[in-house]
């Protein structure tokens, strides 16, 4: 609703891919961002068609699901029948694992020191040179935030609710 609500415009810079059905024409209309939902995601072959196109940038919401997403020694998150979890985070997975990202921006307002092993989806999209798949995460035996949270200093940004509360208004 906030990006309808904000950065839908005349022009075509965003397109909202509603429904499976309107894939192909919201990825023919080059837009300079296209906001897919989980709903839409989870539908069969759709991320076999995102993984078609070579986006330079994911905006995660809701990251905090991929903690959903278990396995051991996986080779790629592509291995979808070795992975476990719900519909969308493994699709997240893939095409965090299918789609050579320049930036991933992953949203989450659950504080994700609470329980560290969750961590391993966003783990191997963060650091893919320390995790280079879901499960080289879990067998690293990820026990102690603190020190998770020096590991991912440098990716990890995190806000107070009163924070973004006294950010100025948006306008289109």
């Amino acid at each position: 609703q906030e990006i309808e609500r904000y950065f839908r415009d005349a022009e075509g810079r965003v397109v909202i891919v509603e429904s499976a059905a309107d894939l192909e024409e919201a990825l023919a209309a080059e837009a300079q961002f296209t906001v897919i939902a989980y709903s839409t995601l989870i539908h069969n072959g759709v991320v076999d068609r995102l993984l078609q196109v070579p986006f330079d940038s994911l905006i995660w919401d809701e990251c905090q699901y991929a903690a959903t997403v278990t396995g051991s020694g996986l080779e790629t998150a592509h291995e979808q029948e070795e992975l476990q979890g719900s519909q969308r985070a493994i699709a997240c997975c893939r095409l965090v694992d299918g789609i050579q990202f320049q930036r991933i921006l992953a949203l989450s307002a659950t504080p994700w020191q609470n329980h560290p092993k969750e961590m391993a989806a966003i783990a191997h999209a963060l650091r893919r040179d320390l995790f280079p798949t879901v499960g080289a995460f879990h067998q690293s035996r990820p026990t102690d935030a603190r020190f998770l949270r020096e590991l991912f200093a440098e990716n990890v940004v995190e806000v107070d609710l009163d924070e973004v509360l006294d950010l100025p208004p948006m306008t289109p």
